[in-house]
C-alpha cells in the first residue's frame, strides 16, 4: 500500500514536470515565432537567434556595462553599435524579460503617448508598488487619474514654484558648499550622491516644507527610501536569486513602515495647523502638502475637519514618496549630466557664465540673494535653459513602459508599421 502511494506521488510529480516543460516549450515556440515573422517582414531588430532570441546578444552588450548602469543604457548602447537599426526596433528577451518594442524617435513617442496613449504596462505598477502602494499619479489612468491630478495641480504651476525659490536656493547653497569643500580637498567623489541629497532636500522643502537636511546628516525618510530603491525589481533579473529573493518583501515592509511613520507625522502636523486656522495659510508659505490639504478641507463640511479620510491620507502619503523617488533618480541624474556636458564643452560653459554675469553681476556670492528677492530673474537666462533642454535630449533620465494593443502600430519615418500587440512598448526620452 505504501509502495503504491509512493508510486502515485512520483507519477504525479513527473506528470506536473512534463506539463510544465511542454507548456514552456509551447510558449517559447510562440514567442520566437512571433518575432521570426516580424523579422521576415524586414522590421528592425539586432541579430536574432531562433532559440535564444536576443538573450545572448543583450548579455554581450550588458557585460560591457557597469553592473549598476541605468537600464536606459541597454537600448542606447545597442543603437550606437548598430546605427542601421534606427530609433524603433524589437528586443526578444523572453523568458527572462518581456518581448519589447523600443521606441526612441520623437514621432514614435508622440504616437504612443499623445496621438493614441497606450495603457501603462502592469510591470510598472509592480515596480512602483513598494514605493507608492499602487495609488499614485504615475500608474493611475482615466477618470481616477484626472481626479487626483486635479487635487495636486496647484503644486505644479510655475507661479507657485517661483514662490518657493527661497527654499530651493538655500538647499542649493548647501550643495555648492559641499562641492567647494571637496574641490579644495582634491578628493574623488560620486557626484550622483551629492545630487541625490540635493534633490531630496529640495523636494522635502517643496512638498512638505520640511528640512530633510540629507546633505549634512542622515534622515530616516531618506534612508528608508534609498534602501527601498535598492531592493526594487522590474521582474526581469537574469539572476533568479535576485528576482525571487525571499528577503525582499521583509525589507520592503520595514522600509515602508519607516517612511510612512515619518510622512504620517508631517501630514498630521500640517492638517492640525490648517484646522486651527480654518484652512487659511498665506499661499507664499505653503508647501504642496498644504495646498492639497487646503483643497481637501474646502470640499468638506466643518463637522468633518477633525478626522482625515483614510483613503485620502494614504494616497497623499504615497504620492509624497513617489515625488521623492522620482526626483531621486531623474533630477539628480540630470544635474550630473549638466556638469558632465559643461565639462566637455568649455566654450558652452563660458557662454553660460557670461549670461549669468550679465543677469546676476560678477560676484557669484550675490546671486542667491538676488534670486530669492526676484525669482523671475531666472526667466532672463534663455541660453542656460537651452543647455538644460539639450542635456535632457541627449541624456534622457526617464523612460516609460506601455502595453501594446491589437491593431495599434508604431509607424517610423520610412512608413514601416511596427505592431505592438503583446509587446512591452519601451518609450525612451
Amino acid at each position: 500500500m505504501a509502495l503504491q502511494h509512493h508510486l502515485s506521488i512520483t507519477t504525479a510529480l513527473w506528470a506536473a514536470l512534463m506539463t510544465a516543460v511542454v507548456s514552456f516549450l509551447v510558449k517559447l515556440y510562440e514567442a520566437r515565432s512571433a518575432i521570426g515573422r516580424l523579422r521576415q517582414q524586414g522590421l528592425s531588430m539586432p541579430p536574432w537567434n531562433p532559440i535564444f532570441g536576443h538573450l545572448y546578444f543583450c548579455y554581450k552588450v550588458t557585460s560591457r556595462l557597469s553592473r549598476d548602469a541605468h537600464p536606459n543604457y541597454l537600448p542606447d548602447t545597442i543603437r550606437r553599435e548598430l546605427p542601421e537599426l534606427g530609433p524603433i526596433f524589437y528586443l526578444d528577451t523572453w523568458p527572462i524579460g518581456p518581448q519589447m518594442l523600443v521606441v526612441v524617435s520623437t514621432r514614435g513617442l508622440y504616437q504612443i503617448t499623445q496621438e493614441d496613449s497606450l495603457p501603462k504596462h502592469p510591470r510598472l505598477k509592480h515596480f512602483l508598488n513598494p514605493i507608492a502602494g499602487g495609488l499614485d499619479l504615475v500608474t493611475m489612468e482615466g477618470a481616477l487619474w484626472k481626479k487626483w491630478r486635479g487635487i495636486f495641480n496647484p503644486g505644479f504651476s510655475s507661479t507657485y514654484l517661483m514662490s518657493l525659490a527661497g527654499g530651493i536656493v538655500e538647499e542649493t547653497e548647501n550643495f555648492c558648499k559641499n562641492l567647494q569643500s571637496l574641490a579644495q580637498d582634491h578628493a574623488l567623489f560620486h557626484m550622483k550622491d551629492l545630487a541625490d541629497n540635493l534633490t531630496m532636500d529640495v523636494i522635502g522643502r517643496i512638498v512638505m516644507n520640511v528640512h530633510l537636511s540629507s546633505q549634512t546628516r542622515n534622515n530616516p525618510l531618506v534612508n528608508g527610501l534609498r534602501s527601498q530603491v535598492k531592493w526594487l525589481t522590474f521582474g526581469a533579473d537574469i539572476n533568479p536569486f535576485a528576482r525571487y529573493n525571499p528577503v525582499r518583501p521583509i525589507v520592503h515592509w520595514y522600509n515602508s513602515r519607516r517612511m510612512n511613520i515619518y510622512i504620517n507625522r508631517v501630514i498630521d502636523s500640517r492638517f492640525s495647523e490648517l484646522n486651527v486656522r480654518d484652512g487659511n495659510i498665506e499661499r507664499a508659505n505653503k508647501s504642496i502638502i498644504d495646498l492639497v490639504l487646503t483643497s481637501y478641507l474646502s470640499d468638506r463640511s466643518p463637522n468633518s475637519f477633525a478626522n482625515m479620510d483614510p483613503t485620502f491620507k494614504t494616497f497623499t502619503m504615497n504620492q509624497i514618496k513617489l515625488f521623492l523617488f522620482s526626483g531621486h533618480d531623474t533630477n539628480s541624474s540630470t544635474v550630473c549630466y549638466i556638469f558632465y556636458a559643461l565639462t566637455i564643452k568649455p566654450d558652452i560653459l563660458k557662454r553660460v557664465r557670461n549670461e549669468h554675469n550679465s543677469v546676476f553681476g560678477l560676484n557669484p556670492q550675490e546671486a542667491p540673494e538676488l534670486i530669492t528677492a526676484d525669482p523671475y530673474l531666472l526667466n532672463q537666462l534663455p541660453y542656460t535653459l537651452a543647455v538644460i533642454k539639450e542635456v535632457l535630449r541627449l541624456y534622457p533620465a526617464v523612460s516609460g513602459t506601455r502595453i501594446g494593443e491589437l491593431g495599434f502600430d508604431v509607424i517610423d519615418d520610412a512608413g514601416r508599421h511596427f505592431p505592438t500587440r503583446d509587446f512591452l512598448v519601451w518609450d525612451i526620452g
